[in-house]
């Protein structure tokens, strides 16, 4: 998708109204020099955030900040059951899964950064029992391994959930982690297709450091999800909207995007297929274009 296309036309500003898009954010964690693939909605004011965030410095930390469409809770979000919390020197390491220090003690600069300093019994709670969320578009998470269990605990928040974001591993960097195979199996089975990787990050096996031909070993990653697009026929006019501005702004899928476009004109929505085309393309549809729809 072209940088000077957003630039130029938001898709917001040709969409009718809608309510704010509701994000969650699970394991919500302020990190310096991040910036959430969500915060161009919130920026543009068609977003609110709902983040969770159960180590109590950071959640502070969030409180602090007073970010304009977040609300904050200090929840540790799972399967609902009592777990063990294992805190780690450095915080955005800690989860309810302990370290699998022999595996990550293989490579450079890894197993330093998650020493457990202390553990905790914590109540997790399951995204189904919240009545503070409400109808979820979008959830990004990123909790150390414990993600499918978050998944598991909550079939009805997904069945309404149009996208996600979450983070994946390839090897068990946590005790009995499930790993990307597994997470995009039960993510199938909820309706979701998997999109793309929006980033993979890399270890090189130690004493090495990556240079020349040392490259590293694919540790773990984040992953975009998206409802089936075989499905898109059976969305209404509102979810097929939100899905458009998450995949446009979020994901920047802009052809996905546009196939979400098209759905809402066979049902009766605005007809916006033809200028996004052209936002995307820079170009009037031919008719080649248009018997792809």
């Amino acid at each position: 998708m072209r940088e000077e296309a957003h630039a130029v036309r938001p898709l917001h500003s040709d969409l009718p109204h809608i309510s704010k898009i509701r994000i969650l954010d699970i394991g919500a964690m302020f990190l310096e020099g991040a910036k959430d693939p969500y915060m161009a909605l919130v920026e543009q004011g068609v977003a609110e955030v709902i983040g969770f965030e159960p180590v109590d410095a950071e959640y502070q930390k969030l409180c602090d900040m007073k970010l304009p469409g977040h609300t904050f809770f200090p929840y540790a979000i799972g399967d609902g059951t009592k777990q063990t919390f294992h805190q780690c020197n450095m915080s955005m390491t800690s989860s309810l899964l302990n370290p699998n220090t022999p595996l990550v003690s293989r490579f450079t600069g890894l197993s330093e950064l998650m020493q457990v300093v202390e553990k905790s019994e914590i109540q997790t709670r399951r995204l189904d029992d919240l009545p503070e969320i409400g109808e979820v578009d979008f959830i990004k998470i990123d909790i150390q391994g414990a993600e499918l269990a978050v998944f598991q605990g909550a079939p009805k928040t997904l069945q309404r959930t149009l996208a996600l974001q979450t983070e994946i591993e390839f090897v068990p960097l946590y005790e009995q982690q499930p790993l990307f195979a597994e997470v995009d199996i039960g993510l199938r089975e909820r309706g979701f297709y998997f999109h793309k990787f929006l980033h993979l990050a890399m270890r090189p096996f130690a004493p090495l450091r990556s240079k020349g031909l040392v490259n590293g070993q694919v540790l773990w990653g984040d992953a975009y999800f998206v409802k089936s697009f075989m499905q898109f026929g059976e969305m209404s006019v509102d979810h097929l909207l939100r899905l458009a501005l998450i995949l446009h702004y979020i994901t920047r899928s802009g052809d996905l995007a546009l196939h979400a476009l098209y759905q809402v004109e066979t049902k009766g929505g605005p007809r916006l297929w033809t200028d996004y085309f052209e936002t995307l393309t820079g170009r009037k549809p031919a008719a080649d274009d248009l018997s792809h729809r």
